[in-house]
Protein backbone atom coordinates (compact mmCIF):
# COMPACT_ATOMS: atom_id res chain seq x y z
CA UNK A 1 0.00 0.00 0.00
CA UNK A 2 1.03 3.34 -1.24
CA UNK A 3 2.21 5.65 1.78
CA UNK A 4 1.79 2.50 4.74
CA UNK A 5 5.08 3.58 6.48
CA UNK A 6 3.89 6.95 6.92
CA UNK A 7 0.28 5.90 8.04
CA UNK A 8 1.90 3.50 10.29
CA UNK A 9 4.47 5.98 11.92
CA UNK A 10 1.55 8.55 12.89
CA UNK A 11 -0.28 5.44 13.93
CA UNK A 12 2.19 4.87 16.83
CA UNK A 13 2.72 8.59 17.54
CA UNK A 14 -1.54 9.51 18.17
CA UNK A 15 -0.89 5.23 20.27
CA UNK A 16 0.94 7.09 22.24
CA UNK A 17 -0.28 10.40 22.98
CA UNK A 18 -3.80 9.03 23.51
CA UNK A 19 -4.76 9.15 27.42
CA UNK A 20 -5.86 6.19 29.31
CA UNK A 21 -9.74 7.16 29.28
CA UNK A 22 -9.42 7.58 25.47
CA UNK A 23 -8.92 11.12 24.98
CA UNK A 24 -6.54 12.44 22.69
CA UNK A 25 -5.08 16.36 23.97
CA UNK A 26 -5.08 19.25 21.68
CA UNK A 27 -3.82 22.52 21.92
CA UNK A 28 -5.15 26.26 21.95
CA UNK A 29 -3.63 29.38 21.48
CA UNK A 30 -4.47 32.93 20.65
CA UNK A 31 -1.51 32.82 17.82
CA UNK A 32 -3.60 31.56 14.37
CA UNK A 33 -0.20 29.73 13.54
CA UNK A 34 -0.10 28.33 17.11
CA UNK A 35 3.30 28.89 17.66
CA UNK A 36 2.27 29.25 21.53
CA UNK A 37 -0.16 28.23 23.63
CA UNK A 38 -1.06 25.26 26.10
CA UNK A 39 -1.90 21.77 25.70
CA UNK A 40 -5.83 21.57 26.29
CA UNK A 41 -6.71 17.96 28.23
CA UNK A 42 -10.68 18.83 28.24
CA UNK A 43 -12.05 18.85 24.80
CA UNK A 44 -14.57 16.36 23.79
CA UNK A 45 -14.52 17.48 20.42
CA UNK A 46 -11.27 16.82 19.96
CA UNK A 47 -11.36 13.26 20.54
CA UNK A 48 -14.33 12.77 18.68
CA UNK A 49 -12.57 14.84 15.21
CA UNK A 50 -9.28 12.81 15.95
CA UNK A 51 -11.52 9.37 15.91
CA UNK A 52 -13.50 10.51 13.28
CA UNK A 53 -10.58 10.94 10.90
CA UNK A 54 -9.23 7.43 11.88
CA UNK A 55 -12.46 5.42 11.44
CA UNK A 56 -11.27 3.72 7.95
CA UNK A 57 -7.75 3.02 9.54
CA UNK A 58 -7.67 -0.86 9.88
CA UNK A 59 -4.61 -0.79 12.46
CA UNK A 60 -6.15 2.77 14.40
CA UNK A 61 -9.27 -0.17 15.60
CA UNK A 62 -8.30 0.14 19.09
CA UNK A 63 -7.53 3.46 19.26
CA UNK A 64 -10.72 4.50 18.05
CA UNK A 65 -12.56 1.98 19.82
CA UNK A 66 -10.86 3.27 23.44
CA UNK A 67 -12.04 6.92 22.06
CA UNK A 68 -15.86 5.44 21.43
CA UNK A 69 -15.69 4.47 25.75
CA UNK A 70 -14.57 8.10 26.53
CA UNK A 71 -17.00 9.80 23.96
CA UNK A 72 -19.90 6.95 25.44
CA UNK A 73 -18.76 8.38 29.10
CA UNK A 74 -19.38 11.87 27.92
CA UNK A 75 -22.40 11.34 26.96
CA UNK A 76 -24.98 13.98 28.83
CA UNK A 77 -29.02 13.00 30.07
CA UNK A 78 -31.08 13.05 26.66
CA UNK A 79 -27.90 11.61 24.46
CA UNK A 80 -25.83 14.44 23.33
CA UNK A 81 -22.82 15.85 24.57
CA UNK A 82 -20.84 19.16 25.01
CA UNK A 83 -17.49 20.30 24.10
CA UNK A 84 -16.15 20.60 27.57
CA UNK A 85 -15.43 17.27 29.68
CA UNK A 86 -17.94 16.62 32.49
CA UNK A 87 -15.34 16.64 34.92
CA UNK A 88 -13.80 20.69 33.98
CA UNK A 89 -15.78 23.46 35.59
CA UNK A 90 -16.34 25.17 31.78
CA UNK A 91 -18.62 22.53 31.13
CA UNK A 92 -21.02 23.37 33.26
CA UNK A 93 -22.15 27.23 31.87
CA UNK A 94 -22.39 25.92 28.31
CA UNK A 95 -24.67 23.86 26.68
CA UNK A 96 -24.61 20.83 24.47
CA UNK A 97 -24.30 21.60 20.73
CA UNK A 98 -25.08 19.85 17.41
CA UNK A 99 -21.36 19.45 16.08
CA UNK A 100 -20.30 17.28 19.22
CA UNK A 101 -22.99 15.66 19.28
CA UNK A 102 -22.74 14.64 15.50
CA UNK A 103 -18.95 13.65 15.31
CA UNK A 104 -19.78 11.19 18.56
CA UNK A 105 -22.88 9.86 17.30
CA UNK A 106 -21.02 8.85 14.04
CA UNK A 107 -18.19 7.31 15.51
CA UNK A 108 -20.33 5.48 18.43
CA UNK A 109 -22.44 4.51 15.10
CA UNK A 110 -19.37 3.22 13.55
CA UNK A 111 -18.45 1.07 16.57
CA UNK A 112 -22.29 -0.46 17.04
CA UNK A 113 -23.28 1.47 19.51
CA UNK A 114 -27.12 3.29 19.37
CA UNK A 115 -27.34 6.68 19.15
CA UNK A 116 -31.21 7.21 18.25
CA UNK A 117 -31.01 9.21 20.81
CA UNK A 118 -28.68 11.56 19.58
CA UNK A 119 -30.61 11.48 16.42
CA UNK A 120 -33.97 12.79 17.84
CA UNK A 121 -32.68 16.24 19.58
CA UNK A 122 -30.60 17.06 16.35
CA UNK A 123 -33.38 16.50 14.19
CA UNK A 124 -34.92 19.21 16.87
CA UNK A 125 -32.95 21.65 16.17
CA UNK A 126 -34.76 22.99 12.68
CA UNK A 127 -35.09 26.47 12.54
CA UNK A 128 -37.85 28.00 10.27
CA UNK A 129 -36.08 27.60 6.99
CA UNK A 130 -34.64 23.72 7.81
CA UNK A 131 -31.65 24.65 9.19
CA UNK A 132 -29.77 23.31 11.97
CA UNK A 133 -29.19 25.80 15.11
CA UNK A 134 -25.93 24.98 16.60
CA UNK A 135 -27.04 25.06 20.70
CA UNK A 136 -29.40 22.62 22.13
CA UNK A 137 -31.14 24.54 24.58
CA UNK A 138 -34.39 22.13 25.15
CA UNK A 139 -35.17 18.66 24.66
CA UNK A 140 -36.56 15.76 26.46
CA UNK A 141 -33.82 14.78 29.14
CA UNK A 142 -31.74 17.48 28.30
CA UNK A 143 -30.39 19.36 31.35
CA UNK A 144 -31.26 22.91 30.81
CA UNK A 145 -27.86 25.42 31.90
CA UNK A 146 -29.41 27.94 34.51
CA UNK A 147 -30.27 31.75 34.02
CA UNK A 148 -27.18 32.97 35.04
CA UNK A 149 -24.76 30.12 33.06
CA UNK A 150 -26.49 30.86 30.22
CA UNK A 151 -26.09 34.69 30.79
CA UNK A 152 -22.42 34.18 31.31
CA UNK A 153 -22.23 31.88 28.10
CA UNK A 154 -24.14 34.47 25.85
CA UNK A 155 -22.14 37.35 27.20
CA UNK A 156 -18.08 35.96 27.21
CA UNK A 157 -18.74 33.87 23.64
CA UNK A 158 -19.19 34.85 20.17
CA UNK A 159 -21.97 32.63 20.82
CA UNK A 160 -26.09 33.53 20.52
CA UNK A 161 -28.94 31.05 20.92
CA UNK A 162 -29.95 30.79 17.63
CA UNK A 163 -27.02 30.44 15.86
CA UNK A 164 -26.72 28.67 12.64
CA UNK A 165 -23.05 28.25 11.34
CA UNK A 166 -22.52 26.64 7.84
CA UNK A 167 -19.88 23.69 8.57
CA UNK A 168 -21.85 22.59 11.64
CA UNK A 169 -24.82 22.24 9.12
CA UNK A 170 -22.33 19.73 6.71
CA UNK A 171 -21.07 18.05 9.82
CA UNK A 172 -24.79 17.60 10.86
CA UNK A 173 -25.67 16.61 7.57
CA UNK A 174 -23.36 14.00 7.31
CA UNK A 175 -24.50 12.51 10.89
CA UNK A 176 -27.99 12.33 9.81
CA UNK A 177 -27.78 11.55 5.53
CA UNK A 178 -30.42 12.71 2.86
CA UNK A 179 -33.64 12.42 4.61
CA UNK A 180 -36.75 14.92 4.47
CA UNK A 181 -35.30 16.25 7.50
CA UNK A 182 -32.44 17.76 6.04
CA UNK A 183 -33.27 18.71 2.65
CA UNK A 184 -33.81 22.43 4.15
CA UNK A 185 -30.17 22.06 5.12
CA UNK A 186 -28.93 20.74 2.30
CA UNK A 187 -30.73 23.47 0.04
CA UNK A 188 -28.94 26.19 2.31
CA UNK A 189 -25.70 25.06 1.67
CA UNK A 190 -26.33 24.27 -2.23
CA UNK A 191 -27.81 28.09 -3.12
CA UNK A 192 -24.88 29.70 -1.90
CA UNK A 193 -22.39 31.01 -4.66
CA UNK A 194 -19.50 31.73 -2.64
CA UNK A 195 -18.42 28.93 0.30
CA UNK A 196 -16.23 31.14 1.78
CA UNK A 197 -19.29 33.98 2.18
CA UNK A 198 -21.39 31.16 4.04
CA UNK A 199 -21.48 32.41 8.01
CA UNK A 200 -19.65 30.23 10.56
CA UNK A 201 -18.26 31.49 13.82
CA UNK A 202 -15.91 28.42 13.97
CA UNK A 203 -14.37 27.02 10.81
CA UNK A 204 -12.84 29.78 9.40
CA UNK A 205 -10.33 28.97 6.83
CA UNK A 206 -10.76 27.71 3.23
CA UNK A 207 -9.22 23.96 3.51
CA UNK A 208 -10.99 23.44 6.84
CA UNK A 209 -14.66 24.59 5.04
CA UNK A 210 -13.21 22.12 2.03
CA UNK A 211 -12.83 19.41 4.72
CA UNK A 212 -15.98 19.90 6.73
CA UNK A 213 -18.59 21.01 3.27
CA UNK A 214 -16.50 17.96 1.01
CA UNK A 215 -18.04 14.93 3.04
CA UNK A 216 -21.70 16.32 1.87
CA UNK A 217 -20.60 17.18 -1.60
CA UNK A 218 -22.40 14.43 -3.24
CA UNK A 219 -26.02 15.29 -1.76
CA UNK A 220 -25.21 19.05 -2.77
CA UNK A 221 -25.14 18.31 -6.45
CA UNK A 222 -22.37 18.95 -9.02
CA UNK A 223 -24.20 21.26 -11.12
CA UNK A 224 -24.97 23.60 -7.66
CA UNK A 225 -23.39 27.10 -7.45
CA UNK A 226 -21.51 26.13 -4.52
CA UNK A 227 -20.03 22.68 -5.63
CA UNK A 228 -18.51 24.75 -8.12
CA UNK A 229 -17.18 27.33 -6.57
CA UNK A 230 -15.68 24.84 -3.93
CA UNK A 231 -14.22 22.74 -7.10
CA UNK A 232 -12.92 26.48 -8.42
CA UNK A 233 -11.37 27.08 -4.84
CA UNK A 234 -9.55 23.64 -5.70
CA UNK A 235 -8.82 23.83 -8.91
CA UNK A 236 -6.89 27.18 -7.79
CA UNK A 237 -5.12 26.29 -4.25
CA UNK A 238 -3.79 22.85 -4.80
CA UNK A 239 -1.76 23.64 -7.82
CA UNK A 240 -0.73 26.79 -5.81
CA UNK A 241 3.19 26.66 -3.86
CA UNK A 242 1.14 26.75 -0.76
CA UNK A 243 4.59 28.46 0.94
CA UNK A 244 3.87 28.36 4.73
CA UNK A 245 1.02 26.41 4.55
CA UNK A 246 1.10 22.90 7.16
CA UNK A 247 0.27 19.64 6.12
CA UNK A 248 -3.09 19.45 7.86
CA UNK A 249 -4.09 21.98 5.63
CA UNK A 250 -2.95 20.07 2.57
CA UNK A 251 -4.53 17.01 3.79
CA UNK A 252 -8.28 18.65 3.72
CA UNK A 253 -7.73 19.59 0.23
CA UNK A 254 -6.46 16.47 -1.08
CA UNK A 255 -9.60 15.02 0.93
CA UNK A 256 -12.20 17.72 -0.66
CA UNK A 257 -10.54 16.64 -4.43
CA UNK A 258 -11.14 13.01 -3.42
CA UNK A 259 -15.09 13.85 -2.28
CA UNK A 260 -15.16 15.86 -5.32
CA UNK A 261 -13.72 13.40 -7.81
CA UNK A 262 -10.93 15.22 -8.98
CA UNK A 263 -7.69 14.52 -10.70
CA UNK A 264 -5.50 12.60 -9.15
CA UNK A 265 -2.91 14.17 -9.93
CA UNK A 266 -4.34 17.26 -7.57
CA UNK A 267 -5.00 14.34 -5.12
CA UNK A 268 -1.32 13.23 -5.43
CA UNK A 269 0.30 16.83 -5.16
CA UNK A 270 -1.24 16.96 -1.87
CA UNK A 271 -0.34 13.81 -0.50
CA UNK A 272 3.35 14.33 -1.78
CA UNK A 273 3.50 17.39 0.45
CA UNK A 274 1.84 16.33 3.18
CA UNK A 275 4.57 13.34 3.44
CA UNK A 276 7.49 15.88 2.98
CA UNK A 277 6.00 17.37 6.43
CA UNK A 278 5.73 14.11 8.53
CA UNK A 279 8.36 14.58 11.76
CA UNK A 280 10.62 12.06 12.83
CA UNK A 281 7.94 10.69 15.55
CA UNK A 282 5.48 10.55 12.88
CA UNK A 283 3.30 13.25 13.71
CA UNK A 284 2.70 16.55 11.76
CA UNK A 285 2.61 20.13 13.33
CA UNK A 286 -0.21 21.53 14.71
CA UNK A 287 -2.13 23.96 12.87
CA UNK A 288 -5.71 26.55 13.04
CA UNK A 289 -8.43 23.64 12.76
CA UNK A 290 -10.98 26.03 14.57
CA UNK A 291 -11.65 29.10 16.17
CA UNK A 292 -13.56 30.95 18.95
CA UNK A 293 -15.19 33.63 16.52
CA UNK A 294 -14.77 35.75 13.65
CA UNK A 295 -12.13 37.84 14.97
CA UNK A 296 -9.94 34.32 15.57
CA UNK A 297 -8.37 35.93 19.30
CA UNK A 298 -8.23 32.47 20.05
CA UNK A 299 -7.73 29.13 17.92
CA UNK A 300 -7.31 25.76 18.78
CA UNK A 301 -6.12 22.34 17.00
CA UNK A 302 -3.28 19.99 17.93
CA UNK A 303 -0.59 17.40 16.51
CA UNK A 304 -3.86 14.86 17.62
CA UNK A 305 -6.10 16.24 15.33
CA UNK A 306 -3.39 17.48 12.11
CA UNK A 307 -1.86 13.91 12.90
CA UNK A 308 -5.24 11.82 12.22
CA UNK A 309 -6.46 14.18 9.70
CA UNK A 310 -2.96 13.77 7.56
CA UNK A 311 -2.88 10.22 7.90
CA UNK A 312 -7.02 10.14 6.96
CA UNK A 313 -5.90 11.33 3.48
CA UNK A 314 -2.56 9.42 2.88
CA UNK A 315 -4.98 6.26 3.38
CA UNK A 316 -7.74 7.48 1.16
CA UNK A 317 -5.10 8.28 -1.71
CA UNK A 318 -3.15 5.23 -1.04
CA UNK A 319 -6.70 3.00 -2.31
CA UNK A 320 -7.02 5.17 -5.57
CA UNK A 321 -3.46 4.27 -6.80
CA UNK A 322 -0.76 6.43 -8.16
CA UNK A 323 -2.05 9.37 -11.18
CA UNK A 324 -0.58 8.18 -14.32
Amino acid sequence: MRFARNVQKAIAYLAHLQAADGLFPIYCSFDAAMKTGQPEHASVFGTAVVAHALLDIPTAGEMVKRAGLFLRNEEHPGGVWKYWIKADPRSTPIPPDVDDTSFASVVLRRLGHSVSDAENHVLGQLDDRGRFRTWILRGDGIDPITSNHARDFWHFSPSEPTDVDAVVNANVIHFLGQRPETAGAIRWLAEHENMMGIPDKWYLDGPTRCWGFGRVAHLLGDGSKFIQNMRNYLLKEIPASGAGRPAMFWAMLGGAALDLHLEKRLVDRCARRVTSMQRWNGSWRRAAFYYGGATRELVWGGESISTAICAGLLNRASMTGPSQ
